[in-house]
């Protein structure tokens, strides 16, 4: 029984990320903060998509763990990687 348990709950775990994945496009923008970033969230609000936008102050990217926090916790459809020169 506690096998079954298990086998349904991870069936409906991944039912609800096929419709969020599915219905819900979310789009991270790394570097939001900068310049293009910027340019980028001034249009965004044309489509009919969740923008998320972050800076090097919201995630430390060079950290995996705080990477995977970020990720697991959005779960982006899309990535914009925007770094600074």
């Amino acid at each position: 029984m506690p096998y079954k348990f298990r086998i349904t709950y991870v069936i409906k775990y991944f039912y609800i990320l096929y419709i969020i994945i599915y219905y819900m496009q979310i789009i991270l923008v790394t570097g939001g903060t900068g310049l293009v970033g910027k340019a980028i969230e001034e249009i965004s609000s044309k489509y009919n998509y969740k923008f998320i936008f972050i800076g090097s102050k919201d995630c430390d990217l060079t950290n995996l763990n705080d990477t995977r926090r970020f990720f697991i916790k959005y779960i982006p459809t899309l990535l914009f990687i925007l770094p600074h020169v």
